[in-house]
């Protein structure tokens, strides 16, 4: 009975040895799946890793090249803003410098072809007002008190720095004789070249006045403000407007007697240049409504009128005489 026992117990062992080696062989299989799964999702073929590397190094590379390519064109947009500037600006004063050519090329091409009265008239409006403008600009550097007056045509003088309140000579204010004196040495270096002199040349006529245009009348105007005159005042005068032709009359005498020949100016009707208005109250330059508007108004107007052909013939007629 006992041999059957011991034959039974080496079985047994057996087995567990089989059982154990199953298991171990097992244990080792699910190790290399295990140790197979880190490989395949931690690392990457040495051949793979190498070109990804050399992909990115290739990007670094490019990328530095175009930063550096955009650097110079942004350096030769900001060169080339500056060089489209400075070519507009030369294409500006080009522009400029053309139209100059062209009006003078104009100028030249039609300089014996002043026959057109229109065109005619326009050349003296622009004289005369460029006579206006200097003058204003002249009698301003001698601290007179002058500006362009109520039309384009007139320059207009202070009478608060000429006379006193209700008088019309001169001597009644300190330095208006020397102010008028100053007047009429401006008034004959503006006009001798537009005015027609029997001592002027006809050759020296074409060098300052080309265009052939003259004066037909400088007027010395006198203006008051609206405050009546109450009683005759000691000039004679019992109103406004003779009190205005006094001092317009007054003023002319002591620039011809400062420079006589201002009556030699005449027109090219042969009339002398140089005359006297005055219209008192008539014309103020605004509202006297204040002291400062009536001071104002209390001015001696100088006024350039043109000369303007009766037609076409006639302005033909007085050119030839010049050419």
């Amino acid at each position: 009975m006992s041999r059957p026992q011991k034959e039974s117990s080496g079985d047994y062992f057996a087995s567990m040895t089989d059982l154990l080696v199953g298991v171990l062989f097992i244990l080792i299989i699910m190790v290399a799946y295990l140790a197979f799964q880190i490989n395949t999702e931690d690392r990457v073929p040495k051949t793979v890793y190498d070109a990804i590397k050399k992909e990115r190094d290739d990007l670094a590379v490019e990328n530095e090249f175009l930063k550096g390519l955009l650097a110079r064109v942004m350096k030769e947009r900001d060169a080339a803003e500056k060089k489209i500037l400075s070519l507009e600006k030369e294409i500006s004063e080009l522009i400029s410098e053309i139209e100059r050519l062209r009006r003078e090329i104009e100028r030249l091409l039609n300089a014996d072809k002043i026959r057109d009265i229109e065109k005619y008239m326009s050349l003296g409006q622009n004289k005369r007002d460029q006579i206006v403008l200097s003058t204003v600009r002249e009698l301003r550097a001698l601290d007179i008190d002058a500006r362009v007056g109520r039309a384009n045509n007139v320059v207009t003088i202070s009478g608060a720095n000429l006379f006193a309140s209700g008088r019309s000579d001169l001597g009644s204010k300190e330095g208006a004789l020397v102010r008028v004196n100053a007047l009429a040495t401006v008034l004959r270096e503006q006009i001798s070249c537009f005015a027609i002199n029997s001592l002027q040349k006809a050759e020296n006529v074409k060098l300052c006045n080309p265009d052939f245009v003259f004066i037909e009348a400088v007027f010395i105007e006198g203006h008051t403000d609206n405050v009546a005159v109450q009683r005759q005042l000691s000039d004679g005068s019992r109103n406004n407007l003779e009190l205005s032709a006094k001092r317009a009359t007054n003023t002319y005498l002591q620039m011809v007697r400062h420079v006589p020949e201002l009556v030699d100016f005449s027109n090219p009707n042969g009339e002398q240049a140089l005359s006297v208005a005055a219209y008192g109250e008539q014309r103020p330059m605004v509202g006297n409504i204040s002291a400062e508007d009536r001071e104002m108004n209390r001015r001696i107007d100088i006024r350039f009128d043109m000369f303007v052909p009766n037609s076409q013939e006639s302005l033909e007629q007085f050119v030839e005489q010049f050419e």
